[in-house]
């Protein structure tokens, strides 16, 4: 259970990541 926690806040992490770089890149745009 822990080890798929793991993963799914890295997923989370992986999306805001993503979606932040999405959001400044709009803004540079």
């Amino acid at each position: 259970i822990e080890c798929r926690g793991i993963v799914l806040i890295v997923m989370a992490l992986s999306l805001v990541s993503i979606n932040k770089k999405e959001s400044v890149s709009v803004k540079k745009i």
